[in-house]
């Protein structure tokens, strides 16, 4: 089956250029051109402390860096050698189709059908279940429509923020106790572009 949605080139990741344009860009595109980018711009800030922690993963992937000084080249750089990173995206580019029936991008292929619950629980800003209904006046009963792009950012800020929940129906798959930020406060130190804020 061919990819539905890779999350390499598709645009999902939203982007403040230094233009001051606001466009949303595929994770290779973001990290090529993170020096033409301000900074990831999403309504929620969990989304956005989610997306960053997912580029910086990227990049330690790419280039190490081995040591401290390693970092300090980089940083003197001021720039990124495409190389490093096209190499280890090749190298991983099947794992980022968010819809591949085999291995969904940061999910769990073939979970039965009675652990399905609404795409709104990704967002813990969303009502949802018996989330009060407060903010957010959407109803289970009648979903508003998510794309692809809002789906996988809700996906990445579910995996370091849910508080708590069943991924699993005691039999085969295991309870969730917290995601390892839903309880912290993040602080993100900016530069002038996203390849500094990385």
């Amino acid at each position: 089956m061919s990819s539905c949605f890779n999350l390499l080139c598709e645009p999902w990741i939203p982007v403040l250029l230094l233009s001051g344009e606001q466009v949303e860009m595929g994770l290779a595109e973001a990290l090529a051109r993170a020096t033409e980018i301000r900074e990831i711009t999403d309504e929620s800030p969990l989304v956005t402390v989610a997306l960053h922690r997912l580029l910086l993963a990227v990049l330690h992937r790419a280039y190490g860096p081995a040591d401290e000084a390693a970092w300090e080249r980089l940083w003197r750089a001021g720039r990124l050698d495409g190389a490093p990173l096209r190499a280890y995206l090749d190298r991983v580019a099947d794992r980022f189709d968010l819809f591949d029936p085999r291995r969904p991008c940061a999910q769990v292929a073939g979970l039965p059908g009675r652990l399905a619950s609404p795409v709104a629980r990704l967002a813990p800003e969303r009502s949802t279940g018996h989330q009060a209904t407060v903010w957010d006046h959407h109803c289970d009963d009648v979903p508003a429509p998510v794309s692809p792009a809002q789906a996988a950012r809700w996906l990445f800020s579910h995996h370091l923020f849910c508080v708590s929940g069943s991924c699993g129906d005691g039999h085969r798959l295991r309870g969730v106790v917290a995601g390892p930020l839903a309880h912290a406060a993040v602080f993100l130190a900016c530069g002038e572009n996203l390849l500094q804020t990385l």
